[in-house]
């Protein structure tokens, strides 16, 4: 049996979208090595894939001014808002006091979810007759229409 790498398309960039308090470094350096799985890229369609999910901020809003002509022109553009991001502090790790909160309220969803997944099977019946008949018994008793 052999594996074969799978290439991806360009719906997979579409994925690659920048996560809340995510600094645009991280974004970027996730969005590069996407498109590096992805053949033959054009650089007008990355420039919009990238301003469309990319959170509200400066470097959103000179993609929209105007568009880099090149790949290398949108990431050089980036690391200019990425140098700004971090002299500015734009993106500081979470306060210990919010973190808390963040991870209250995951936990309090996961259990809420809990109870409105179905309980699992441990035990099956198993099955003594033929899929036609057990078909024609449920029909029988109105189970389907």
């Amino acid at each position: 049996m052999s594996t074969s790498y799978i290439r991806k398309t360009v719906a997979f960039l579409f994925t690659i979208r920048q996560k809340e308090n995510e600094p645009l470094r991280n974004y970027m350096q996730r969005f590069v090595e996407a498109v590096y799985e992805v053949p033959h890229v054009n650089h007008e369609l990355l420039a919009s894939i990238i301003q469309q999910y990319l959170l509200p901020g400066r470097f959103k809003e000179s993609i929209a001014r105007k568009l880099p002509s090149t790949t290398e022109d949108l990431l050089m553009q980036s690391q200019k808002y990425i140098r700004i991001e971090e002299s500015n502090g734009s993106y500081p790790s979470l306060s210990g006091k919010k973190k808390g909160r963040e991870e209250e309220r995951e936990l309090k969803n996961k259990e809420e979810r809990k109870h409105l997944l179905p309980t699992r099977f441990t035990h099956y019946t198993t099955v003594n007759a033929f899929k036609g008949e057990i078909l024609v018994m449920v029909e029988q008793q109105g189970l389907i229409n």
